[in-house]
């Protein structure tokens, strides 16, 4: 393989008078120098309220301090080698904002303010509040020195600490400013489109003098680097051909840049001049690439590839004569390395062509995959300095460490090897040949280095930042594509080894899934609450005779595991679903269903589902050590869902007291087994029903819920639907019992009629209060139908005595009546007196007038005070009814 050389053009505008001063510390210089504010008369004034910025850039990795009070612990502003927060010491107190913004290379603004209206202190870093805090007790017990302003000094090098970079545009105002402000202010991604904040008073850049000691220089520009909207770009010719397109599209995206795509023909001039300023010094020496293609759909419609979708062929497009002649053999296009700037179109995989990238100012690049070892001994990530790959083209394509190594490739045994940056010593190396060092490889490491006895490695080079997934073949990505159901990278990378649990550094061998984890609060006292829920989607049975219903419900159990960590997660719960094989690694809760015959349990089977409910909007950043890249969730704040439906039956204990206008509350209780009943409770959160509200017998309520003593009970009211029973039983047994009212209005000479309706009437009734009482449960109390049926039997019974009361009056009145037609009295005409027989017959008139008494007091009772009775109670029983049905007495309200 050919030696990697690197022609550059590049392009930069710069005005020819500079307006504003950027100061340049280098680590070679004495111990305790720095850039030292030279105070004006009267500048030095006492600071109370403030705010200061100031814009920022660092090379050397190492830690350093910003901004600090000399001889004073007023002030410090500092970084830690691991550049992983930024610490800020301020009236003696230290604060330390965790952040992981801070890169080599790259310009950043910091602001803080303080303010002593709530004496709290801010600080904002590439427009992101990193850290706030009230501190009434202590900062306002202290005071900033008379000195303050006089002692600051700008990037000092004191011991270890050694700042290399530069700084500019630092600004402090007498005034702390709002949060709003301090966003605006630190972003440092292009000039305000107007002023968030009046210019500042104690210190104001473009005035303020600084006395520098050796090895700090100034530098002009024409603009604060912050102000700045595009950065440089070069344009990268490679001048080792590329076997076919699609290799160079992916090797320019592996660098961390791009194929240069020309907006114009001017732009087009411009690449071809660049081809042809090198051509003498490349193994080019025809064509070179551009990203233009032909379309799939219509052979005459060449479009430019960022507008794909569109498929509209650019306006500026111009072909050499007799261009394009390749119909379906020649899909992609370029341009001559020595010719004009017109087009020709270019087989896209039978011939290699040269290619050019486009590169920002600096590239970054960090391996993946490495153990701790590694870690020790070489750097996580690089950097490529294309300007400073200019003046040194004939060492090829290095990537720099920031603390201890290189990537570079060797040219005797044309293999990529890193090697230290202080003596060359090789540490690992690829293990075959390949153009660049990029992407996923193999890796020659030394024995027993990584705990193992391997030999080899897999490691990721790849230039893409930690909101980004490293798609395989060196494109990135947004980290949120990561695991969600599309392709989003070329080669499919993305949807590759997805899985929801992460595990890292052991923890999963020192995970349980035997034991409930803790509560979020840590309180030992406490337990671990498990919440659920309960949707009813369909009542399958109620049988009153048994004591049992059975409905088709969905439990979902939500619960919190702070020993968990989780990856990749996304808004759609559907697509945060374990695995087959990570759902054993974690702990479930146990929950038996208590009011069930046999205590069955909730079970994880292939009908289950364990899905992680995201809560975070924003993950962290995985271990580098992990070949893929994936953003973590903690499991103390996104809880774990289970989800499954079962067709349980549940004990009810029926209380018919009102029936057939009753209602009924049935539970589907929940428990945990008793020896976990010290460390896990239940807590229901909701029930629903989404069945059909009316049923056959029975129409739903509402639902409700308890928790009583860790456990959860999910409760639903029934109440029954009387129709049938008021169309089979109140109605025909009213009709009987009407009849029965009426034969008492009937005369006694249709004796046997009457007797026969009555004695009918009572076998009725009789009978339909044994074909209900088989129907339902027996119980020591009345039913309100019982009540109604045991009236049913009464009323013709009443009547039926009633009747035989007054037939034996009549019987008695026809007796009477007939010994009276033997004993009539008889008048004898003698000489002088009329005589009377017999003697008896003024008794029997009395007996007469006894019996007919009796009889209108039975017709009395059997026509007037007996139905009267009955519509009393009918009255009173329909209001009862009414009453029980619209308030039933409820143990769960």
């Amino acid at each position: 393989m050919n030696i990697l050389w690197i022609f550059i053009f590049c392009f930069s505008f710069v005005n020819e008078v500079a307006s504003v001063n950027i100061l340049r510390f280098t680590d070679n210089r004495e111990d305790d120098t720095g850039a030292k504010i030279r105070t004006r008369p009267g500048q030095n004034v006492k600071v109370t309220d403030m705010t200061f910025c100031f814009d920022v850039f660092v090379t050397l990795i190492r830690s350093f301090s910003f901004v600090r009070s000399k001889d004073s612990p007023d002030l410090s502003v500092a970084v830690p080698e691991s550049l992983d927060s930024i610490q800020v010491q301020f009236k003696g107190i230290w604060y330390l904002a965790y952040n992981d913004l801070v890169e080599p290379y790259n310009w950043g603004t910091f602001c803080l303010a303080y303010d002593t209206s709530d004496e709290s202190i801010t600080l904002a870093y590439k427009g992101v509040i990193i850290f706030t805090k009230k501190d009434p007790i202590i900062l306002g017990s202290r005071s900033l020195s008379e000195t303050f302003i006089s002692s600051l000094l700008l990037g000092q090098k004191k011991g270890a600490e050694s700042m290399d970079g530069q700084i500019t545009n630092f600004r402090m105002w007498s005034k702390p400013l709002t949060k709003i402000q301090l966003l605006s202010l630190s972003k440092c991604d292009g000039l305000l489109a107007q002023p968030v904040a009046e210019d500042p008073d104690l210190i104001n850049w473009e005035t303020q003098e600084w006395d520098l000691n050796e090895g700090i220089t100034e530098q002009s520009a024409d603009m604060f680097p912050c102000d700045k909207v595009d950065k440089d770009v070069f344009d990268v010719l490679m001048p080792t051909a590329a076997e076919n397109y699609k290799s160079a599209v992916e090797t320019c995206v592996a660098l961390g840049g791009t194929m240069p795509l020309p907006k114009s023909s001017a732009e087009v001039d411009t690449l071809q001049q660049i081809a042809a300023t090198f051509v003498d010094k490349s193994t080019c020496f025809s064509y070179v690439w551009i990203p233009i293609r032909q379309s799939e759909l219509d052979m005459s419609l060449w479009y430019t590839e960022d507008e794909y979708e569109e498929e509209t062929m650019p306006p500026w497009l111009e072909w050499e004569p007799g261009q394009p002649n390749g119909q379906d053999r020649q899909t992609c296009s370029g341009i001559s390395v020595t010719g004009n700037n017109l087009l020709y179109d270019l087989s896209c995989n039978e011939f290699s062509y040269c290619y050019m990238c486009r590169f920002e100012d600096i590239t970054f690049f960090k391996f993946r995959g490495l153990c701790e070892n590694l870690e020790e001994m070489m750097d996580q990530r690089y950097l490529i300095d294309t300007e400073i790959l200019v003046n040194s083209l004939e060492k090829g394509i290095v990537f720099t460490g920031y603390k201890r190594s290189r990537i570079m490739l060797d040219t005797t045994l044309n293999r990529w090897k890193v090697t230290s940056l202080f003596d060359e010593t090789p540490i690992i190396t690829l293990a075959f040949e390949k153009d660049l060092p990029t992407g996923v490889t193999t890796w020659d490491i030394p024995d027993r280095i990584c705990g193992d006895s391997q030999t080899e490695r897999t490691l990721f080079l790849n230039s893409c930042n930690n909101t980004e997934f490293a798609c395989h073949d060196g494109d990135c990505v947004s980290i949120t594509q990561r695991c969600n159901g599309e392709n989003d990278c070329n080669d499919e990378s993305d949807e590759q080894r997805c899985q929801t649990l992460y595990w890292e550094d052991g923890n999963k061998d020192a995970y349980s899934e035997d034991i409930p984890p803790r509560p979020i609060d840590d309180d030992i006292s406490s337990k671990l609450p498990v919440y659920l829920s309960a949707t009813v989607s369909a009542l399958i049975s109620i049988k009153e005779l048994e004591g049992i219903w059975q409905s088709k419900v969905q439990f979902e159990m939500t619960w919190y595991d702070q020993r968990l960590f989780m990856q990749n997660l996304k808004d759609n719960d559907n697509l945060n679903i374990l695995t087959e094989d990570e759902r054993p690694e974690i702990w479930i809760p146990d929950v038996i269903f208590a009011n069930n015959d046999k205590s069955e349990r909730m079970v994880l089977d292939e009908n289950a589902l364990l899905i992680v409910n995201k809560i975070e909007e924003e993950g962290l950043a995985s271990s580098p050590r992990e070949l893929d890249a994936a953003e973590i969730f903690l499991g103390e704040l996104n809880p774990i869902l289970y989800r499954r439906t079962y067709s349980t039956k549940f004990d009810c204990a029926f209380n018919l007291r009102s029936y057939p206008f009753d209602t009924q509350e049935c539970m589907m209780q929940l428990e945990v087994p008793q020896y976990h009943q010290d460390l896990v409770e239940l807590i229901g959160t909701n029930v629903s029903y989404t069945g059909p509200k009316e049923l056959s017998q029975f129409e739903v309520v509402k639902t409700t819920l308890d928790n009583k003593d860790g456990k959860a009970l999910f409760i639903m009211l029934f109440r029954r639907r009387y129709t049938y029973q008021l169309v089979s039983v109140y109605i025909p047994s009213l009709s009987l019992l009407m009849i029965t009212l009426v034969t008492g209005y009937v005369d006694t000479s249709h004796f046997e009629a009457n007797i026969m309706v009555h004695l009918t009437t009572m076998l009725v009734m009789y009978t339909l209060f044994q074909a209900i009482s088989i129907s339902l449960p027996q119980t020591a109390y009345l039913k309100l139908l019982d009540v109604w049926l045991f009236f049913g039997l009464l009323l013709p019974f009443v009547a039926f005595c009633l009747e035989i009361a007054e037939e034996l009056i009549v019987h008695h009145e026809e007796k009477d009546a007939d010994e009276e037609k033997y004993h009539r009295p008889i008048t004898v005409l003698s000489t002088g007196s009329t005589k009377i027989f017999p003697e008896k017959l003024p008794q029997s008139s009395e007996k007469k007038d006894k019996r007919s008494t009796k009889r209108r007091l039975v017709q009395i009772l059997a026509r007037v005070v007996l139905p009267v009775f009955t519509a009393i109670f009918i009255f009173s029983y329909i209001m009862v009814c009414m009453y029980d049905y619209n308030n039933p007495i409820l143990k769960y309200d």
